[in-house]
């Protein structure tokens, strides 16, 4: 169905990227202890999935994570871990490109998406037909030596529009 962009919340929805870009760098430190837990490269946007594949034994294939870290010896490490990866929220907001953790392209769509308003429908007509007027009444107001075309437009109480004679004789010396 086609659909017209009638508004986009930019500064809103900048907001929201930079906020989600700013979160990164606390995901980048739950990847970092990852790889000093684990010794391995993390491919995963936390790195929890290493760090709990990792953690699972062969000779102790019940054990659970915190048994196994204090069996290998990294209690404290994977504490901080755990710790680190806990204020990492909303990952699916992120993916990996080149390694590095980014905000998706599939999540700033969603963003802008969210915070765009279409119009469309039986709406689009009415929309253009009100643009065309928009523009007249602009082009009118270039004429004067204020903009104010629009003040000299009266509507009935049947809708109809009309030129406001009585308006253009009261601004008649600012026009």
């Amino acid at each position: 169905m086609d659909k017209i962009l009638i508004h986009k919340d930019q500064s809103r929805i900048d907001v929201i990227i930079a906020t989600a870009e700013a979160h990164i760098s606390t995901i980048n430190k739950a990847r970092l202890l990852a790889v000093d837990l684990t010794g391995k490269k993390i491919l995963s946007i936390s790195g929890e999935t290493e760090v709990f594949d990792w953690l699972k034994l062969k000779d102790y294939p019940n054990a659970s994570s915190s048994m196994a870290a204090n069996l290998l010896g990294v209690t404290k490490e994977y504490e901080v871990f755990k710790a680190a990866s806990k204020d990492c929220k909303s990952l699916n907001r992120y993916e990996i490109n080149d390694g590095q953790v980014v905000v998706s392209n599939a999540y700033k769509k969603l963003v802008e998406e969210d915070h765009s308003t279409y119009i469309k429908g039986e709406k689009i007509p009415m929309w253009k037909a009100l643009e065309r007027v928009c523009s007249e009444i602009n082009n009118a107001s270039q004429l004067l030596p204020t903009p104010i075309a629009h003040q000299m437009i009266s509507i009935d109480y049947q809708g109809k529009a009309s030129v406001n004679i009585q308006k253009m004789i009261q601004l008649g010396s600012r026009i």
